[in-house]
């Protein structure tokens, strides 16, 4: 019995060469980026850093007779998402985290949420309480290319916030420095559009 191959002998296709020389050798800039949270613009303006979380894809024990075999599970970890902007004189952005933060949490009842996010960010249709508008927000960075030109957008969907930072003061510093915080945010998941729409499975 003869067991023919799957790739014929006289094929040209060459199953041990490795293409290792990438269509664009430019490097990614950590500097060129646009942020935008849509709930919170003032902080938007103001960001200064932000750090694209990481994915944890835990191992499961698969038991067998002869040893416990690793498997992947069934859904991803997403890390919290960490950006940090400087703290605006009135502390608007700042405030904006925090109203959003005990409108969530509710320290005072119902009516914290309700004041909140119903005085100044509700929109025209009725207020609703339990609606996805009012509670989560999608979160925006966009990459940039060596030369400014959009490339990749980042998108974060239905995020929240889970913390934010201590805001220092201290008065022994001879020289004034600027006050920022860092937030934490918590999200559905992420996508990564590119800006010529090609599908980032590829990549």
């Amino acid at each position: 019995m003869t067991i023919e191959p799957s790739v014929p002998l006289t094929s040209n296709i060459n199953l041990y060469r490795i293409d290792r020389e990438p269509n664009n050798i430019n490097t990614l800039i950590n500097n060129d980026l646009i942020f935008k949270i849509h709930r919170a613009p003032h902080v938007s303006y103001f960001t200064q850093s932000v750090s694209i979380p990481g994915i944890t894809l835990p191992a499961m024990q698969m038991p067998t007779p002869h040893a416990v075999i690793p498997i992947e599970a069934n859904r991803p970890i997403y890390d919290n998402l960490s950006i940090t902007f400087k703290i605006d004189e009135y502390m608007i952005n700042y405030m904006e985290i925090v109203n959003w933060i005990r409108a969530l949490g509710k320290p005072k009842g119902f009516d914290d949420f309700r004041h909140r996010f119903g005085a100044n960010n509700q929109p025209s249709a009725p207020f609703m309480e339990n609606s996805h508008l009012y509670k989560y927000s999608d979160i925006s960075v966009f990459v940039q290319t060596s030369v400014k030109n959009q490339l990749i957008e980042i998108v974060f969907r239905d995020a929240w916030p889970v913390a934010i930072s201590q805001v220092p003061f201290d008065t022994t510093p001879s020289d004034a420095t600027d006050v920022q915080a860092t937030v934490f945010f918590a999200y559905t998941y992420f996508d990564i559009i590119r800006s010529d729409g090609t599908d980032t499975r590829q990549y």
